[in-house]
């Protein structure tokens, strides 16, 4: 098992989510500029967004992957390291994920001024939260993992 610092730091990357949340620029008004989209405040945003739904994923598949054997799982890796509970880790996860939401919701609500892209940016992160959404809902209703 990896730590739990080391594991944060590879599913944040490993997720996928960043390919995603560039697709999310072509439903929106217009393409993000550069400056705004390399901007350390919306770095934090999309580190945030791909947060939200990796402890999201890694809840809701927690069985499926201990059951096939499988060790990279947040709730799998607090288990070990902490030495706790399926259940402890598995309310831990859910801190965690309610913890990412709030930095989230923060960082949508106080945006720096992005001058003429402050609406831009504002519909960036609406698009980007909901993807959490319809992410949950997949989760719940893919019949791919059992209900919790």
């Amino acid at each position: 098992h990896p730590t739990v610092q080391h594991y944060i730091f590879l599913r944040e990357h490993l997720i996928g989510m960043y390919i995603y949340q560039d697709i999310v620029e072509l439903y929106m008004s217009s393409l993000l500029p550069y400056a705004l989209l390399s901007h350390p405040h919306t770095r934090e945003l999309r580190r945030a967004a791909a947060r939200i739904i990796a402890w999201c994923h890694d809840y809701y598949s927690v069985e499926k992957e201990l059951n096939a054997g499988q060790i990279m799982n947040l709730v799998l890796v607090i288990r070990q390291e902490y030495r706790c509970s399926l259940e402890e880790a598995r309310a831990e996860v859910a801190r965690i994920h309610d913890e990412e939401v709030r930095t989230f919701l923060r960082l949508k609500d106080n945006a720096p001024d992005f001058g003429p892209y402050n609406e831009l940016f504002s519909e960036y992160a609406h698009h980007l939260q909901l993807m959490f959404k319809g992410n949950y809902l997949w989760h719940l209703c893919s019949g791919r993992y059992n209900k919790v």
